[in-house]
């Protein structure tokens, strides 16, 4: 069965630097015959994960709410899916993907990162999930985690196996290619 790759990300317009690596996130993933699942955004960050996607011929599905309306650009390797609700959104991106990419992003995305992380602690979601760390954008969230370890709010050990921190698309690749085998 092919595997898909859910990435949460902003749709905002944001510094050059994070809509590349959403573009470059796009292309690894497709190079590698895997599809794109993502909020449906055709701006910012998700625009440019669907465009690299879709650029190097691979299948990207857009789990979008209605609420947002909107055009996607035409593409036979598109599939849309429309939902209800955000809530409704986040649970079809999580039935549909068992590897999940968080790039930089705002309220929704961390929102999405923390969904995942509690399936996973609670086993209601076994999937790996890659935190990109660009220019060291998720530091203080991370320097947080590691307050809450201290004061023995989350352990450490679930949070290493919970959450793969990545700093870079070529560290993504090579993480990407070891679970894309199994």
């Amino acid at each position: 069965m092919k595997k898909n790759v859910t990435v949460y990300c902003s749709s905002r317009h944001v510094p050059e630097v994070y809509l590349k690596a959403a573009y470059d996130i796009g292309v690894a993933i497709a190079s590698r015959g895997l599809d794109v699942v993502y909020g449906g955004g055709t701006t910012g960050c998700m625009g440019e994960l669907a465009r690299g996607a879709l650029d190097s011929g691979g299948g990207v599905i857009a789990v979008r709410p209605k609420a947002l309306g909107g055009q996607m650009p035409q593409s036979v390797k598109l599939k849309e899916i429309w939902c209800a609700s955000l809530a409704e959104r986040k649970a079809k991106m999580e039935e549909l993907s068992d590897i999940f990419v968080v790039l930089p992003g705002g309220i929704g995305t961390l929102d999405e990162l923390s969904q995942i992380m509690a399936l996973q602690h609670l086993h209601m979601k076994a999937c790996s999930c890659f935190l990109l760390n660009l220019c060291g954008f998720y530091d203080p969230i991370l320097k947080q985690f590691e307050d809450w370890i201290k004061l023995g709010f989350i352990d450490s050990k679930d949070l290493k196996r919970e959450l793969h921190i990545i700093k870079n698309i070529a560290e993504f690749e090579r993480r990407l290619d070891s679970i894309a085998m199994d």
